[in-house]
């Protein structure tokens, strides 16, 4: 298994993650969006490659605390193909992040987690490998006539 920065021949294997993670898209406007969001040097995608095959991803950002004087890493996004769960590859993300933060003097990673009963498990899976319930997330639509699939 191979941890690395995302590439463009990635691309073919991520919509049906995305599905996973519950926000299905198809790969033209999955490039669309990966275009915009990686122009901007503050976001990473990394993956998770199994035999030539992306099995997992997180999109994470580099961003300043307003609380505090450091920046920390926002994991956006992560996933694993429900083939390869439960196989430590999630875990390896983490590390892969975690590694790359600390070399960059980053102070923390943080991440938001649905409340949904479905997210259990991934709530166990982060608890267990070091995080810490520390907030709830808020969303308010603004623009609830703008078309979001």
């Amino acid at each position: 298994m191979k941890i690395r920065n995302y590439q463009e021949r990635d691309l073919k294997d991520l919509p049906a993650l995305y599905s996973q993670l519950g926000y299905p898209v198809n790969q033209e406007e999955l490039e669309e969006r990966l275009e915009k969001i990686l122009s901007d040097q503050s976001y990473q995608l990394i993956v998770a490659e199994i035999d030539g095959k992306v099995v997992g991803f997180a999109g994470i950002c580099t961003m300043y605390m307003f609380e505090k004087s450091v920046e920390y890493i926002r994991i956006l996004a992560l996933v694993v193909d429900s083939d390869y769960r439960k196989q430590g590859i999630a875990g390896k993300i983490l590390d892969y992040i975690k590694e790359w933060g600390r070399s960059e003097g980053l102070f923390a990673m943080t991440l938001n987690s649905g409340i949904n009963s479905d997210r259990e498990n991934a709530h166990n899976f982060y608890e267990n490998y070091g995080f810490h319930r520390g907030s709830y997330g808020f969303k308010l639509e603004i623009n609830s006539h703008l078309k979001i699939d």
